[in-house]
Protein backbone atom coordinates (compact mmCIF):
# COMPACT_ATOMS: atom_id res chain seq x y z
CA UNK A 1 0.00 0.00 0.00
CA UNK A 2 1.29 3.23 -0.99
CA UNK A 3 -0.85 5.79 1.82
CA UNK A 4 -3.44 6.20 4.16
CA UNK A 5 -6.51 6.46 1.35
CA UNK A 6 -5.19 2.96 0.32
CA UNK A 7 -4.97 1.35 3.90
CA UNK A 8 -8.76 2.98 3.96
CA UNK A 9 -9.67 1.40 1.45
CA UNK A 10 -8.73 -2.10 2.25
CA UNK A 11 -9.92 -2.37 5.48
CA UNK A 12 -13.78 -0.71 4.19
CA UNK A 13 -14.23 -3.95 1.87
CA UNK A 14 -13.52 -6.52 4.76
CA UNK A 15 -16.44 -7.38 6.64
CA UNK A 16 -17.75 -6.56 9.99
CA UNK A 17 -16.12 -8.76 13.21
CA UNK A 18 -13.11 -10.14 10.58
CA UNK A 19 -9.70 -10.55 11.03
CA UNK A 20 -7.08 -9.19 9.55
CA UNK A 21 -3.06 -9.49 9.74
CA UNK A 22 -2.04 -6.16 9.50
CA UNK A 23 2.03 -5.89 8.64
CA UNK A 24 4.08 -2.47 8.52
CA UNK A 25 7.48 -1.16 9.53
CA UNK A 26 8.63 0.66 12.69
CA UNK A 27 12.00 2.13 14.14
CA UNK A 28 13.09 -0.18 10.66
CA UNK A 29 11.71 -3.31 12.25
CA UNK A 30 8.55 -5.30 10.47
CA UNK A 31 5.47 -5.61 12.88
CA UNK A 32 2.64 -7.74 12.60
CA UNK A 33 -1.15 -6.79 14.45
CA UNK A 34 -3.89 -8.85 14.16
CA UNK A 35 -6.71 -6.85 14.08
CA UNK A 36 -10.33 -7.12 14.29
CA UNK A 37 -13.59 -4.95 12.10
CA UNK A 38 -15.95 -4.32 14.50
CA UNK A 39 -19.02 -3.05 13.09
CA UNK A 40 -20.56 0.19 13.36
CA UNK A 41 -22.65 0.32 16.70
CA UNK A 42 -26.64 0.31 16.49
CA UNK A 43 -28.89 1.69 19.44
CA UNK A 44 -30.90 -1.05 20.31
CA UNK A 45 -34.53 -0.37 21.44
CA UNK A 46 -33.81 -2.14 24.66
CA UNK A 47 -32.23 1.15 26.00
CA UNK A 48 -34.97 3.46 26.82
CA UNK A 49 -37.67 5.59 25.19
CA UNK A 50 -35.43 8.22 23.59
CA UNK A 51 -33.27 5.52 22.26
CA UNK A 52 -35.90 4.28 20.74
CA UNK A 53 -36.04 7.61 18.75
CA UNK A 54 -32.55 6.72 17.32
CA UNK A 55 -33.31 3.42 16.62
CA UNK A 56 -32.55 2.63 12.57
CA UNK A 57 -29.52 5.00 12.74
CA UNK A 58 -26.01 3.85 12.23
CA UNK A 59 -22.98 5.93 13.91
CA UNK A 60 -19.69 6.11 14.08
CA UNK A 61 -17.13 8.59 15.60
CA UNK A 62 -15.38 10.51 12.86
CA UNK A 63 -11.87 12.51 13.79
CA UNK A 64 -11.59 16.21 13.37
CA UNK A 65 -10.68 17.63 9.64
CA UNK A 66 -10.06 21.01 7.83
CA UNK A 67 -14.03 20.55 7.14
CA UNK A 68 -15.52 19.72 10.72
CA UNK A 69 -14.76 19.45 14.16
CA UNK A 70 -15.38 15.73 14.40
CA UNK A 71 -18.30 14.05 16.29
CA UNK A 72 -20.44 11.39 15.56
CA UNK A 73 -21.58 10.82 11.74
CA UNK A 74 -24.80 8.93 10.79
CA UNK A 75 -23.54 6.49 8.25
CA UNK A 76 -26.67 4.99 7.38
CA UNK A 77 -30.88 5.42 8.55
CA UNK A 78 -33.24 2.75 7.98
CA UNK A 79 -35.96 4.25 5.64
CA UNK A 80 -39.50 4.45 7.73
CA UNK A 81 -37.64 3.80 10.95
CA UNK A 82 -37.83 5.98 13.89
CA UNK A 83 -34.47 7.59 13.57
CA UNK A 84 -35.37 8.82 10.56
CA UNK A 85 -38.99 10.62 11.67
CA UNK A 86 -36.76 12.12 14.18
CA UNK A 87 -35.24 14.36 11.89
CA UNK A 88 -31.58 12.64 11.38
CA UNK A 89 -30.11 12.31 7.82
CA UNK A 90 -27.60 10.30 6.51
CA UNK A 91 -24.50 12.56 6.49
CA UNK A 92 -25.03 14.43 9.54
CA UNK A 93 -22.20 14.78 11.94
CA UNK A 94 -23.87 15.12 15.58
CA UNK A 95 -21.21 17.55 17.78
CA UNK A 96 -23.00 18.43 20.71
CA UNK A 97 -25.51 16.31 22.71
CA UNK A 98 -27.77 18.40 25.49
CA UNK A 99 -24.95 21.12 25.24
CA UNK A 100 -21.93 18.77 25.67
CA UNK A 101 -19.37 18.00 22.96
CA UNK A 102 -19.62 14.45 21.77
CA UNK A 103 -16.68 13.36 20.17
CA UNK A 104 -16.84 9.20 20.85
CA UNK A 105 -19.96 6.97 20.71
CA UNK A 106 -18.93 6.10 24.41
CA UNK A 107 -19.45 9.73 25.59
CA UNK A 108 -22.65 9.57 23.36
CA UNK A 109 -24.30 6.87 24.83
CA UNK A 110 -23.35 8.45 28.37
CA UNK A 111 -25.21 11.76 27.94
CA UNK A 112 -28.17 10.04 26.23
CA UNK A 113 -27.89 7.37 29.44
CA UNK A 114 -28.44 10.58 31.40
CA UNK A 115 -30.89 12.49 29.77
CA UNK A 116 -34.33 13.26 30.91
CA UNK A 117 -35.97 11.84 27.86
CA UNK A 118 -35.25 15.02 25.53
CA UNK A 119 -32.09 15.35 23.42
CA UNK A 120 -31.28 18.39 22.22
CA UNK A 121 -29.07 17.52 19.45
CA UNK A 122 -26.42 19.76 17.52
CA UNK A 123 -25.63 18.91 14.24
CA UNK A 124 -23.76 19.42 11.38
CA UNK A 125 -25.80 19.31 7.54
CA UNK A 126 -24.42 20.56 4.59
CA UNK A 127 -21.93 22.62 6.31
CA UNK A 128 -24.76 23.66 8.32
CA UNK A 129 -24.84 24.00 11.92
CA UNK A 130 -28.47 22.94 13.31
CA UNK A 131 -30.70 21.65 16.22
CA UNK A 132 -32.70 19.12 16.48
CA UNK A 133 -35.22 18.08 19.57
CA UNK A 134 -35.65 14.37 19.68
CA UNK A 135 -38.15 13.53 22.21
Amino acid sequence: MESGSDLRNAVGLLRADSQAIVEFYREGKLRKVSVKIKPIEEFSRSNGDVVKRLHGARFRAIAPSADHPGGILVGQIAPNSEASASGLKEGDIIIGINRKKVFDLKTMKSIIAQSNGVLLVQLLRDNRALYLVIQ
